[in-house]
């Protein structure tokens, strides 16, 4: 028989486990807004029991783990997803900038007090064409119209100045590109710092046993983060680390940042990404 003291530690662990699982409760809710956060729960298994005369005697419950409720293949699911979604909305708004430079926009602003409805189009390139095409028609069907020479003069200078216009635009768009890829760039070669220093932090903290839960979401964060940057594929050693590679090449091996992302001028104004 444990004896009083044994009955009394057999209550105390009890308390203790599930005092830890209302803890770990309180945390997830108190994470309910967090999106980086994954669940966690507390695994309780028997305590050691204690051999008597008549066999061994259970003396209670205790905490064996505090564990995330984590898919990794889900996970990296997730990951691939938002890389492609990050390259199509990148793409998106590339061409969304193109399509206004070429000044081809129809938009349509409605009224909120009335039911009108104010339609505006842009002249674009393709009026500018018409127009000229027009203009030749109307001098092919009279030659000798001095009226329909200076409309087609005219109709010409438009389309240079519309040409010159688009070009200049186009200029300023892709500066722009090469300017969101180099912040682009510099994002992608800081979250791949973050994540060599949360590997350390990670191996650290599960030195001892355990897993560093928390640690372990801000570290998918910011993985999330990179694929909407990236296409990643990603490895995970027996200590936790974390290794991150991106178009076969590893970045990042457990805590050191092997390699980084790189822009440079393929000429003609043209940068790409190594």
């Amino acid at each position: 028989m444990p004896g009083l003291f044994g009955t009394l530690n057999l209550g105390m662990r009890a308390l203790q486990a599930q005092q830890t699982a209302v803890e770990v409760a309180g945390h997830n809710l108190a994470n309910v807004n967090n999106r980086a956060y994954a669940r966690q729960r507390v695994e309780l298994q028997t305590s050691l029991a204690t051999p008597t005369a008549i066999g061994p005697q259970g003396t209670g419950v205790e905490v064996a783990a505090i564990r995330q409720i984590r898919d990794t293949l889900l996970d990296a699911q997730v990951r691939a997803e938002l890389s492609v979604g990050g390259f199509c909305e990148a793409k998106q708004a590339a061409l969304r900038s193109a399509q206004t430079s070429l000044g081809e926009v129809f938009d349509r602003a409605a009224d909120s007090t009335s039911a009108t409805t104010n339609a505006t189009a842009a002249t674009g390139l393709a009026d500018d064409l018409t127009g000229l095409f027009n203009a030749f028609q109307s001098v092919a069907t009279a030659p000798t119209s001095m009226a329909n020479r200076q409309w087609l003069v005219s109709q010409a200078q438009a389309l240079a100045t519309r040409f010159n216009q688009t070009a200049q635009r186009l200029d300023d768009l892709n500066a722009s590109l090469n300017t969101a890829l180099s912040a682009d760039v510099t994002a992608a070669n800081q979250l791949l710092t973050s994540i060599a220093q949360l590997n350390d932090r990670i191996a650290d903290a599960e030195f001892g046993g355990g897993a560093a839960n928390d640690l372990r979401d801000l570290r998918e964060q910011k993985l999330e983060q990179l694929s909407k940057l990236a296409s990643l594929e990603t490895s995970t050693t027996e200590n936790g680390s974390l290794s991150v590679s991106i178009g076969g090449v590893t970045m990042v091996a457990g805590r050191d940042v092997l390699d980084t992302l790189q822009t440079f001028d393929a000429g003609g104004g043209q940068l790409l990404l190594r």
